[in-house]
């Protein structure tokens, strides 16, 4: 999955869409614009394309601020852990 990422992440380089100038508010913008066209995509295989689409966003914008994708996924899925844990203990109670 790593490879991926960082294949896509290349790609919208080589294209010039990401440069070393490129602002979080750049990546804000592409991810809300990716979030209206899965709004207005027709049928599930668009709708999953544009889901893709803001998956990807999000990834290289990790990526340009230099967080190992791994690392803060790894993080996430342990914190959403602790809270299930959490949660299914106040629901036994």
């Amino acid at each position: 999955m790593k490879e991926l990422f960082e294949r896509n992440y290349n790609a919208v380089v080589n294209r010039g869409l990401i440069t070393p100038e490129t602002k979080d508010i750049e990546f804000y913008e592409k991810a809300v614009e990716e979030i209206d066209e899965i709004f207005s995509a027709k049928g599930k295989d668009h709708v999953n394309e544009e889901i893709a689409d803001l998956l990807t966003v999000c990834a290289n914008w990790l990526r340009h601020r230099r967080v190992s994708l791994e690392d803060i996924l790894t993080k996430i899925a342990i914190k959403n852990e602790l809270r299930a844990i959490k949660w299914n203990t106040k629901a036994l109670q």
